[in-house]
């Protein structure tokens, strides 16, 4: 067992764990520039199964994929039919909700590669708790580098993200570049000039998988929602531009907002997680220009994305 200190989004993950137990999108965040009292941290012990109880109140969560249970300040999990996990157990510091303990459970009998996975998604749901502590939120989106910013394209799974990210790469190859091929987290963030309210990306490890990662934090420049273009568009829809298949448009604040709160993955356990999600969003959505666009799957979707941000750069 060895202790290792990863920096994730500006908050400092301290875990003692075995190396052969750290999944490898873990690396390239391991920072020997740190402090035990640096805040904010989340301090981790990883350990096998012993003999621990199952919790006796109602689940705040309960689907195929993980039981939730709140104790006190405690947040118990449960992961049935995921092999390298078993029970993570994680509280907020009492004069800090920024930051934080965790033990996570594995069965003793576990392969080191199923670990490694099943830690790894436990680290999201619980650094995803407190990231919205700090005012950082999860999205599901795919991520691209474009003149300097950073760009979402979120939309439901199976819709074509990451197809659209490849069409508007092949349109100009020596100008966008991957981000992540699958989340996002996000905040509003001043400039250090003071000049303007932005929105800034935070390098994550978690992407699905897709294996497209970054370590850098970057200004956000806008959101694209994605829809099939085979529909008929909203009432409500504002053209801004189009060709023969594919449509840009926008829509009134309370859809746009709605947009994003839809695509967010940070935790909805509770009244208070749900308002802090509706807030953001609407914040977000007043930060940063948002856009839906209803495409094809071919590269003149990728084309017209390309033209619709360089019509928001040049506003």
């Amino acid at each position: 067992m060895k202790k290792y200190c990863f920096k994730i989004a500006d908050m400092y993950l301290h875990m003692d764990i075995e190396r052969e137990h750290i999944a490898s999108e873990l690396f390239p965040f391991v920072t020997e520039d740190h402090r035990d009292d640096a805040l904010p941290a989340l301090f981790v012990s990883h350990k096998p199964t012993v003999d621990h109880k199952d919790p006796q109140s109602t689940p705040v969560v309960h689907n195929d994929y993980l039981h939730l249970y709140r104790e006190d300040d405690l947040y118990i999990l449960k992961y049935p039919g995921e092999p390298g996990i078993e029970t993570v157990v994680f509280s907020p510091d009492k004069n800090d909700v920024t930051s934080g303990s965790a033990d996570i459970y594995y069965p003793p009998s576990a392969a080191a590669g199923d670990i490694s996975h099943g830690t790894l998604m436990a680290l999201r749901l619980i650094l995803s708790y407190f990231y919205q502590q700090q005012g950082k939120y999860m999205i599901h989106a795919a991520s691209f580098i474009y003149r300097k910013k950073v760009w979402l394209v979120s939309a439901k799974s199976g819709t074509g993200k990451s197809t659209l990210v490849r069409h508007i790469k092949e349109v100009c190859p020596d100008e966008v570049s991957d981000y992540n091929g699958d989340l996002a987290l996000i905040s509003n963030w001043k400039k250090s000039d003071g000049s303007k309210s932005c929105a800034k990306i935070y390098g994550i490890p978690w992407n699905g998988t897709s294996g497209i990662f970054s370590t850098d934090d970057r200004e956000l420049g806008g959101i694209f929602i994605l829809h099939r273009a085979d529909r008929t568009l909203p009432d409500q829809a504002s053209v801004v531009l189009s060709d023969d298949t594919n449509t840009v448009y926008t829509m009134p604040d309370d859809e746009r907002a709605l947009s994003v709160m839809q695509r967010l993955i940070s935790p909805s356990w509770d009244e208070t997680q749900l308002l802090k999600n509706k807030c953001f969003s609407e914040d977000m959505i007043a930060t940063i220009p948002l856009r839906h666009i209803d495409a094809t799957n071919d590269i003149s979707a990728g084309d017209l994305l390309h033209r619709a941000i360089d019509k928001l750069l040049s506003q």
